[in-house]
């Protein structure tokens, strides 16, 4: 009964229901009931977006470990991540977007959709995958799962295109950052500098970091990474806190529109990352505040549940479309409120089954952040900690005056100069001198200048301004001469002060030499700041001290008194100067080095400057790293032996000549011109004693002459390493030069390197092509004469030439200038005869030691069967001998008799009778100092 009249009730429904539509026929079609377009899965509680309902039906209650859509979760987003190269609608609105360029960066974009349910607002920090902090943005993509960031962002999230991000509000408290240490990916040398620390300071303003966090900033055009080590906090944290104006406002989406277009965003008002989300400042009440705060939050979140599920709702339940107009980003969170995205195609019942609008359990935020992020203030210091390891590796240690050796004389002449007028200057103007403007340090590089002057600084209770010759030249015209009287008007302010100037030749060149008028005008300066220098007036000393290895080439106004008072030669160091030099370097390396023994090393380290011995020591140095254990490494004799082997003297390095190592051993006989040689050349240096209480000087020269083949350049080749001395040798033809001038200042050139590397040997071989009498040349420029007259000035001439010694090679004496061979110049004449039978002997006992000879071969018969050969000619038999016995058999084993007897017979001696009478004639003629 009852079935039959809810059947007849529902059919009378139907026919009123029509008969109203046909009464009103001008009456709009109720719309259709609004989809949801976020909703909950009943199954494992996740809001999906209704584009993807059906995907999460077939992937729900699945383990796969890929997210293939996002959904949304206890107030966080679960999006598929895309870069800006993907969206090129989105990187050509970004272009346009009226933010500071300097966070453009940092921004995340979501969909507008989303930012309810997580909590978030426009410009909000957020919290993307739980390890960086970014900025929210809004944007209408197509699929409101998406995110989308920079490729930076990506590469630190260790992250791809299509990969699953995670998007949630920056969970609270925060905590302000007192000290960020940063390690740098590569460090560089202005990351110490302050002006890259306060760089640094302005760009991580307002940013949030947590340990292990990485960035990178353009500094000049250069890319530096960093990765945070460390952050320490302040004990007061900061709670964030946003504007009434950017806050979401949950009463719905009228309220929120409105809210939105009223707010403005531009270039113009924002300036940093801390002008988007101001925070509350720390003060002595902060806590009273927080609570406060906190209870407000409550209420408002409390009274607000409500209001929030009905704007998600209504949110979700207005019809659904399709949107293909674009909007900018300043304006697509308020467009897409207003015409929110349509359905084109409604979901059927049966897929929608299992889904609801999501409850307000699930529209509450449950982060759980097991990192803790901090805020960058400008009160934040900045430590990086590679540069400071940097910079600590690369300060040089301090150098005193009593880490100096071998420059006791120079140390004192410096004192006496500086440090009197600075300890009593009343005691100048008593007296009624004026205190010292300049001091000039001049000498050979590597003897010490810079040294004394970094000394001189350390060492001065005063202000010292230090000038680099070279660093202060401009491109820009007055911009060089501004910078000196800039330097000297600084001095004068702070006076007592010094001024050190190296490398002081290039600052100031002799004025008829400059090649510019920039010079000219430079030194022009200098002369009249010195000048300017009016110490009479002021009682404080100004004193300026220079230093050049060229003091030929400064000009002469600047060395006269009242500018340079006083200059202090520092020159190559003797033995004593020497010995000094290495001790004070070995005081800081472990050695088990005697003192006798550091004595001999000095005592051989002829011609070595300061530095020179410092290579030594690093020399040494590395050899005992190479040889020993790095745990117990000490320094020994034959460590130093070996670095005073390979290393070359400074002098040196530009006539740097591998000698041969032939001793006196290998050389037949001539025992008395070894003898003479010996007395010549060592005995000064081994007994100098000797000669100073005989009251006789050393030899200056030596000539050897004699036939050809005798062995004249064999002995100065053994001279060279039997003595140790530094050895130049010279052939004569080569000193000659087409330009005018040039040969000479060649000679000049040769004899300066001399003196610089003294104790030296200047070896002249084929002498009569270089010293040909004067008179006796058929060419018109006479270039024969002035290098022979300037080879006799640089022997014997007004500048003295000491530890020096000519040792000169020829077989035509008669054809050298008498003005070279007198006494004073050419001391000594050698005469180098044809070796006599005991000489020969010896000559083949030394060249049979090297080869295999058979038993019947006799030493004594060969040596009188070359009655009147050379040297030369002798080596020549036995030369043929092995030939000979090569041509019979190439797998000859010996040599034998009748080789040398067929060698004899083709090697003859082709010294004649003539030629040896005439060598006896000027024999007797040069007798007086001839052997």
């Amino acid at each position: 009964m009852f079935r039959e009249d809810s059947s007849v009730i529902k059919k009378q429904l139907s026919l009123q229901k029509k008969l109203i539509i046909r009464q009103l026929p001008n009456m709009p079609a109720k719309p259709k009931a609004a989809r949801s377009e976020w909703n909950e899965c009943a199954q494992c509680g996740k809001i999906i977006n209704y584009r993807h309902v059906s995907k999460h039906s077939l992937q729900c209650g699945v383990v796969t470990g890929i997210e293939t859509s996002g959904y949304l979760y206890h107030g966080t987003l679960h999006g598929i991540v895309s870069s800006f190269g993907k969206n090129s609608e989105l990187s050509s609105d970004q272009k346009n977007l009226k933010v500071p360029s300097s966070i453009k960066s940092d921004l995340v974009y979501l969909h507008p959709s989303c930012l309810p349910f997580c909590k978030l607002a426009i410009g909000q920090p957020c919290l993307v995958d739980g390890q960086y902090v970014q900025i929210i943005w809004p944007y209408a993509f197509n699929d409101p799962c998406t995110i989308v960031m920079s490729d930076e962002l990506l590469l630190k999230l260790d992250k791809k295109v299509d990969d699953s991000v995670s998007i949630c509000c920056l969970p609270q408290p925060h905590w302000q950052a007192s000290i960020l240490h940063l390690q740098p990916k590569c460090c560089k040398d202005f990351h110490s500098s302050n002006d890259f620390i306060k760089y640094l300071q302005l760009k991580l303003d307002g940013k949030f970091f947590c340990e292990n966090n990485k960035f990178s900033v353009n500094y000049y055009g250069q890319a530096c990474s960093f990765t945070i080590k460390k952050i320490q906090g302040f004990t007061e944290h900061l709670s964030f806190q946003v504007s009434k104006s950017r806050s979401v406002d949950t009463k719905g989406t009228d309220m929120l529109t409105d809210s939105m277009s009223k707010m403005e965003l531009s270039s113009e008002k924002i300036t940093s990352f801390a002008d988007i989300h101001p925070e509350t400042p720390t003060s002595t009440k902060v806590k009273q505040k927080i609570s406060c705060e906190k209870k407000i939050l409550a209420e408002n979140l409390s009274q607000d549940e409500n209001s929030l599920t009905t704007s998600c709702t209504s949110l979700a339940n207005e019809n659904p479309g399709p949107s293909n107009s674009s909007c900018s980003p300043s304006n697509s969170f308020v467009e897409t409120l207003k015409s929110p995205v349509q359905v084109s195609t409604p979901l059927s019942s049966s897929t929608m089954q299992g889904f609801h609008t999501p409850s307000k359990a699930n529209l509450t935020c449950d982060i759980n952040c097991e990192r803790t992020f901090f805020k960058v203030t400008t009160n934040t210091k900045i430590i990086v900690n590679g540069s400071e390891k940097k910079s600590q590796t690369k300060k040089a240690p301090s150098v005193f005056y009593s880490s100096v050796g071998g420059l006791d004389a120079q140390i004192a002449a410096l004192r006496e100069t500086i440090d009197l007028p600075l300890s009593s200057p009343d005691l100048f103007s008593a007296y009624g001198l004026s205190l010292p403007k300049g001091i000039l340090l001049y000498g050979p590089s590597g003897c010490g200048k810079t040294l004394l002057m970094r000394a001189i600084s350390n060492e001065v209770q005063c202000f010292v301004s230090e000038i680099k010759g070279p660093e202060i030249w401009s491109k820009y015209f007055g911009e060089t001469e501004s910078r000196l009287r800039e330097i000297f008007r600084k001095a004068k302010e702070r006076a007592p002060s010094i001024i050190l100037i190296d490398e002081f030749d290039s600052l100031c060149p002799k004025r008829q030499n400059s090649a510019t008028e920039l010079e000219k005008r430079v030194v022009s300066t200098l002369l009249t700041l010195m000048d300017g220098i009016s110490n009479d007036v002021c009682d404080e000393l100004l004193l300026v001290v220079a230093a050049t290895s060229k003091p030929e080439v400064i000009d002469s106004a600047l060395r006269r008194p009242g500018r340079f008072d006083r200059e202090i030669e520092v020159g190559v160091p003797t033995a004593k100067d020497r010995l000094d030099i290495l001790k004070k370097l070995l005081k800081n390396i472990p050695n088990t080095v005697t003192e006798a023994e550091v004595k001999d090393i000095a005592d051989a380290a002829h011609g070595f400057v300061g530095a020179d011995l410092s290579a030594i020591c690093k020399e040494a140095s590395l050899k005992a790293l190479r040889t020993g254990n790095h745990s117990s490494i000490r320094l020994t004799v034959s460590h130093l032996i070996h670095g005073l082997n390979v290393t070359n003297p400074s002098a040196m390095r530009e006539v740097l000549l591998e000698v041969p190592q032939v001793h006196w051993t290998d050389i037949g006989g001539q025992y008395d011109i070894k003898q003479k040689l010996k007395q010549a050349i060592e005995w000064p240096l081994t007994h100098p004693e000797v000669f100073t209480n005989m009251g006789i000087q050393p030899s200056k020269g030596i000539l050897l002459y004699g036939p050809p083949g005798c062995s004249k350049t064999m002995i100065a080749k053994a001279l060279a390493t039997e003595s140790g001395l530094n050895f130049i040798a010279i052939k004569g033809p080569e000193l000659f030069n087409k330009w005018v001038g040039e040969s000479e200042k060649a000679v000049r050139e040769v004899f300066r390197k001399a003196r610089a590397a003294a104790p030296a040997i200047i070896f002249f071989d084929e002498i009569d092509a270089l010293a040909i009498q004067r008179g006796s040349s058929s060419g018109g420029s006479n270039v024969e004469d002035r290098v022979l007259a300037q080879l006799l000035t640089e022997i014997d001439g007004v500048e003295k030439l000491k530890d020096v010694t000519i040792v000169a090679a020829t077989n035509r004496p008669d054809m050298i200038d008498e003005a070279l061979l007198r006494p004073g110049r050419i001391d000594r004449i050698l005469y180098i005869p044809l070796p006599d039978l005991l000489t020969r002997k010896d000559i083949f006992r030394i060249r049979v030691n090297n080869m295999p000879v058979a038993s019947d071969v006799c030493i004594d018969s060969l040596a009188k069967s070359t009655e009147g050969y050379s040297g030369a000619e002798i080596c020549a038999v036995c030369q043929e001998a092995a030939l000979i016995a090569l041509e019979e058999n190439i797998d000859v084993e010996i040599v034998e008799l009748k080789h040398f007897e067929q060698s004899l017979d083709i090697v003859k001696p082709r010294i004649t009778d003539s030629l040896l009478q005439f060598y006896k004639d000027y024999e007797q003629r040069s007798s007086l100092h001839s052997v």
